[in-house]
């Protein structure tokens, strides 16, 4: 690797901290692939890609190779009674004339000449096994100590083959076990690495230990034992079809022992456990387990089976006793585990993806501080009130400057409301160019654009509906949603990014779900595709939208209620369904810069800006303006002005308008001031008008 590529990679780190957390935990180079899932991907599927992922942006050695099969050996084969630790005493590169490796190559060529081995022989003695249980069966050879091979295909053309024992016909002590090397190399850098991540989550959640049963101080033992053997189901190729079964029964042995019966025409007739019914008790915490089951009819007294009854067009009981549902409740919480996990990791790649697209956009010269603007404009630059909340203001020649009279007054007005961080942000209020974006926000340089343009100005680029979708109005009203990722990246100093956050991600993911199911709804390709609305740090923004609009913000800065409807609203925002809003708001409402606004959100900024340029225009001096600032907190008081509002004790309701009668309302107030006065009014999602009073 030259000098100038090394630089080159290190200057990318210290930019982008997500390609330094993905090089720490996986070891790869660089990032220049990423994680493609569809529709139709599960968990065996999530984990395969990432493993592909992992292998396709790192440079490995033999030396890798070597580690792969150490640590592979180092836990349980998935499928044995019980788990046995092997220590490793050595694994060794074969030559091409080694006679063990010409014996091996001769016989997979067979079946594909793609194929290309590098065989490692090792040898590996096994240690005490865990909870007193005697040992499985060796693979290889019948005593402690035992010895095998490993063909590890380096051009990843043994997909069906990945992680499966073979032997000679004429003779069945030689056996190998065959590996791609995307796979073998992938999966065994997730799987170290998920087993860490495990072990140090297991110390601050008791997830695992809702049972008054279980023994706290060896659990992590044994679910870390059970984790590897789920991790061998979904790394071995043959169990693709299967694998959910097989992680139940690789935790728990004896699934047949469970009893499940049907009555019939008044008999009743044994039936195998389904898998549903497996996840169904396993996702049970240890109340759920009292709360749905009942205490076995068993006259042996020492039963402590009880009895889960099922209704649904059949009578069905299955007998449970309290360690089966013990085991099922591991199996369902490590794969919910591991499906976290998964989803955090994917969360990296798409917003490292993310970031470095908009910062290279960020390049061109439309995100550049213009050199030629008027002096009009300079002065308005120099003289805003917004300057009090962002580190600088920047004005396009091209912005109608009485339009952002109004922005200003109404975003001052919101600026007083919303958690400000430390870190301010540049604002920057112009055209896109060709971006067909209405706003935007550079996370590296801190800056914030609006686009002042209107919808049709911003998307002609677009030929159809369906190849974009418009984050609230165009032009200003897109003030929230990148408000929303200033937020995500600046309120808490501590993480990256609050949509990278644990907490977080569980609505990350069932949001992604709801999207793929609504797949034919979203572009296959550009900007506006599925992946652009999965990335967290637009889930987060439109989940902020949400929130606030929920709480009650009525504003020309954020789209109108019937955008974020989940009935009626456009798809990106249909697919937060009932309950994951209720997951985001239980998010927001669980951090202090964000429950806050409770109560102090729920206001018609419209209004106050209306009241407020009304006042302006009928000669009245700017101490009521600053005064209406200071109780905009108060929606009651913000607007109660004495040429405007007479009676002190007019109601919140009567400022609260709804935007269909505002026209009509603003009449009854204008009263007796004579000069015509251009009132905003939002007639819908998709149509503003202008009315002269």
């Amino acid at each position: 690797m030259t000098d100038e590529i090394k630089d080159s990679q290190n200057t990318d780190e210290v930019k982008y901290p997500l390609i330094s957390m993905l090089k720490d935990k996986y070891g790869i180079s660089s990032v220049s692939k990423t994680i493609k899932i569809s529709a139709k991907d599960d968990l065996y599927d999530i984990y395969r890609k990432t493993a592909d992922f992992i292998w396709k942006n790192g440079t490995w050695s033999v030396d890798d190779y070597k580690q792969a099969i150490k640590d592979q050996l180092s836990y349980a084969t998935a499928l044995n009674d019980d788990a046995d630790y092997y220590n490793v005493q050595y694994v060794k590169e074969l030559s091409d004339d080694d006679p063990n490796v010409k014996t091996i190559r001769s016989a997979m060529h067979s079946s594909n000449k793609k194929q290309d081995f590098k065989i490692f022989s090792f040898m590996a003695k096994k240690e005490n096994h865990v909870n007193g249980i005697e040992p499985s069966p060796n693979p290889f050879v019948d005593n402690s100590i035992y010895k095998g091979f490993f063909a590890i295909d380096m051009n990843n053309a043994s997909g069906t083959m990945q992680n499966t024992s073979y032997c000679l016909r004429s003779d069945r002590n030689f056996k190998w076990i065959v590996g791609n090397a995307n796979r073998m190399l992938g999966y065994n850098k997730l799987a170290v690495d998920i087993t860490k991540s495990f072990v140090e989550d297991f110390m601050l959640t008791d997830s695992f230990a809702e049972s008054p049963t279980i023994d706290i101080q060896n659990s992590v033992v044994s679910l870390s034992t059970h984790l590897h053997a789920v991790l061998q189901v979904l790394s071995t190729a043959r169990y693709k079809k299967h694998w959910k079964w097989l992680v139940y029964r690789c935790i728990y042995h004896k699934l047949d022992e469970m009893e499940t019966t049907v009555e019939r025409n008044g008999s009743s007739i044994e039936v195998s456990t389904n898998l549903s019914i497996l996840e169904t008790i396993g996702s049970w915490s240890y109340q759920d387990f009292m709360r749905y089951t009942v205490p076995s009819e068993s006259d042996d007294d020492s039963d402590q089976s009880r009895i889960y009854r099922m209704f649904d067009g059949v009578s069905m009981s299955t007998r449970i006793l309290p360690f089966q549902w013990l085991l099922l409740r591991f199996a369902y919480q490590l794969l919910k585990y591991i499906e976290d996990y998964l989803q955090q990791t994917y969360s990296i790649v798409k917003l490292q993806k993310y970031e470095r697209d908009v910062d290279h956009q960020s390049r061109t010269p439309v995100f550049l501080e213009k050199k030629n603007i008027n002096e009009t404009t300079r002065q308005i630059m120099k003289s805003t009130k917004l300057n009090s909340f962002f580190s600088s203001v920047e004005l396009d020649n091209d912005v109608d400057l009485n339009l952002f009279n109004s922005f200003e007054s109404e975003a001052m007005r919101l600026m007083e409301l919303l958690p400000k961080p430390d870190h301010k942000a540049t604002l920057r209020l112009r055209k896109l160019g060709n971006f067909r974006a209405s706003g935007l926000f550079v996370p590296f340089t801190n800056t914030l654009i609006v686009d002042f343009r209107t919808p049709d100005q911003i998307y002609s680029a677009v030929k159809n509906d369906l190849s974009f979708h418009r984050v609230g109005e165009a032009g200003y009203s897109s003030f929230v949603h990148e408000y929303g990722h200033y937020l995500d990246y600046n309120l808490d100093q501590n993480v990256h990014a609050l949509s990278m956050s644990k907490q977080f991600s569980p609505i990350i993911r069932n949001y992604r779900n709801e999207v793929m199911n609504h797949a034919d709804d979203f572009p296959k390709s550009g900007k506006y595709s599925i992946d652009y609305f999965c990335t967290p740090t637009e889930v987060f923004a439109r989940s902020f939208e949400i929130f606030v609009k929920h709480i009650g913000l009525r504003s020309n800065l954020i789209g109108v209620k019937d955008e974020y409807d989940f009935s009626s609203g456009s798809v990106e925002y249909r697919c937060f369904t009932p309950e994951i809003r209720e997951m985001l708001f239980s998010y927001f409402n669980s951090i202090d810069s964000f429950s806050s606004l409770n109560g102090k959100l729920n206001v018609d900024l419209t209004v106050l800006m209306k009241k407020n340029n009304l006042l302006n225009e009928s000669g009245n001096d700017n101490n009521n303006a600053e005064s209406d600032l200071q109780n905009v907190e108060n929606p009651t008081l913000a607007g109660s002005h004495k040429s405007d509002l007479q009676e002190k004790d007019k109601s919140e309701s009567e400022l609260n308008l709804d935007s269909e009668n505002t026209d009509q309302s603003m009449k009854s107030k204008l009263g007796d001031v004579n000069e015509p006065v251009l009132v905003e009014h939002k007639v819908n999602s998709g149509l503003t008008e202008y009315l002269l009073f």
